[in-house]
This record gives structure tokens, sequence and C-alpha cells, in this order.
């Protein structure tokens, strides 16, 4: 096998939408150019950065921090281009572009879900969902539909909170042009909804425990299977043909059949944080608190790691 990229620490990840480029963020935020194996540049644009993504285009990365702040830099250079200074809208979910790459959505602890001007951070659309939490913004491959991940908050002392769901939108965002996911599931900690939109992948549980297949139409569950998330959390990802589903697990990383939810390959990374599959599907890049690394899967036969699971021991660049 050819020896995997790594990539030092990394928390969260993403690929270009070409997929020459990784952005990786731990303390700075590196994005390394693939063909070369090199990184381009490091930075660190704010305090604490938790959720990145690339605009359409690839030209631009927006960078998500905990306090809630967004900044915009520039993928080639790492140059600061917009800084919104939106510390008032406080903690919450990922970040993502628009289709056109005008807008970022995201959301907030507080419950609201915004979109704002990418080029000025201004708020052009916004909606309240009172009592509740936006976790996760998420859309299908042609970024006409999204998933929203609302999280209630307990109202008691002694009873926990109504179940967690997803409200369901068509690009460009209205108040009146989303409606509810089917099914109401407690505790969930990951999901991911399928290119083609027609399927959702959900770890949930207390703890997190189960690994579930979800229609979007009717909410029905197609397939499940139990589940152990590590200290680093759940994470969960299609692959851009919507043939395979990784996830993020206790001591690594499952690669999953996503018809019946079969295990097809299981690779040790130690501290395993996130995973995600190139848009051109022939890589695959593991983010670690430890040591993260970028896979290429003609190495692997079938997903499954020629000689038995792979346990990275390469130096870091």
């Amino acid at each position: 096998m050819v020896k995997p990229l790594p990539i030092k620490r990394s928390y969260s990840i993403t690929f270009s939408p070409d997929g020459t480029l990784l952005a990786a963020l731990a303390r700075d935020v590196v994005v390394w150019d693939l063909a070369s194996a090199r990184k381009k540049f490091r930075v660190h644009p704010l305090s604490h950065p938790s959720h990145l993504c690339f605009s359409p285009s690839g030209e631009q990365l927006a960078i998500k921090g905990t306090s809630g702040l967004i900044v915009v830099i520039d993928s080639q250079t790492g140059k600061e281009l917009h800084a919104f200074g939106n510390i008032e809208d406080g903690e919450g979910s990922n970040l993502r572009y628009s289709p056109c790459g005008d807008y970022l959505v995201d959301g907030s602890w507080n419950g609201r879900l915004f979109v704002r001007r990418a080029d000025s951070g201004r708020v052009e659309f916004t909606t309240d969902f009172p009592g509740e939490s936006i976790t996760d913004v998420q859309c299908a491959s042609d970024e006409r539909l999204w998933a929203i991940s609302h999280s209630p908050r307990a109202t008691t002392s002694n009873l926990p909170p109504d179940s967690d769901y997803f409200s369901v939108w068509s690009w460009p965002f209205s108040t009146s042009a989303y409606s509810i996911f089917p099914r109401r599931i407690p505790f969930v900690w990951a999901s991911a909804i399928s290119p083609d939109g027609r399927l959702m992948i959900v770890v949930c549980g207390a703890p997190p425990d189960t690994l579930a297949l979800y229609r979007a139409d009717d909410g029905a569950e197609v397939a499940s299977t139990s589940f152990e998330a590590g200290g680093t959390g759940a994470v969960v990802c299609w692959s851009p043909d919507g043939r395979f589903i990784g996830a993020v697990k206790n001591h690594g990383i499952m690669i999953y059949d996503s018809s019946v939810l079969k295990p097809v390959s299981n690779l040790s990374v130690p501290y395993a944080s996130d995973i995600v599959f190139a848009p051109q599907g022939h890589l695959l890049a593991v983010g670690s608190w430890e040591a993260g690394y970028v896979f290429n899967l003609d190495d692997f036969d079938g997903l499954q790691v020629r000689g038995g699971p792979l346990s990275p021991s390469t130096t870091p660049l």
C-alpha cells in the first residue's frame, strides 16, 4: 500500500469541490495541495475555529469559531477577505455555502437559522425556533435540498427533552417553504443526507449506540446496526455515489455498504474525529486529534485494506 498522506492534528476536514485541496482545522487552519502532498499555507484567522467549508468555486474558505464569529479567507493564499464581526450570534452549528456561492447558511444554539451574504455577512434571511438549538446544516449533492438538525432543550429538571428532528428546505429559503422530516429521533449525535436526498443516516441513542438509515420521504427505517462512538464524538458521511457510508467510531473509522449497513472496512486511526470522501470519490480523508491522514481508495480492495486493518504510524510532515 502507498503510504497515506499525514495531515497532523485535524479536528475537522473538508475537500475543495474539485478535490485538489484539503482544508484541515485544529488550532490553525491548514490547506494542503494534494497533488504535491505539501501544505499551501497555515493561518490562524480567529480563536478556536470549529467549522469550515469551501465555496462552490473553491476560491474561498469560510471558517466559523466556537464564539460564532465567521471569517472568509482566500483558499490559495490564506489572506483574509471578509470578517463578519457577528459575535452577538453566539456559538452554533456548522456553516455551508449556497449553490451560487453568494450566501452562507448557519445556525445558532439559540435556535436561529441564518442566511448571510458571503461577501459582507449581512443577514438576508433569518427565522427562529424558540427552545431549540440548530446543531447541523447539510445539503444534498445538488445543493437544492437542505436538512437542518434541531435539538429541543429540556424544559424541566427531571424529564428529558423532546426528541430531535430535521426540517427540510428547498433553496432559496423562505419561512413557508420547509417541511418536517416524518420521524423524530431521540438523541441525534450525527447525521448526513444522501447525495440524492432520498436517505438520512443517523447516529443516535444515549449513549450514541445505534447507526440507523431512514427514507427521507416517509421516515421509514431501512436498516440499523449497533454503533460504538468514541471520546472524539460521532461523524457520518456519504461517498459521492451513495454506495458507502463512512463513520467515526471508537478507536477509528468504519465504512459501510449503504444498502444494508454492512461493514466493508475497519481502519484503526487513534482519536479519529472526522471523515470525508473527496467529491470525485478517489480519496478518503480522516481527521484525528492525534494525526489525520488522506488515503487513496485505489489502494483498497473493495474498501478493505490489503493485509487487514491499517494502523497509521507514519511521522506527520
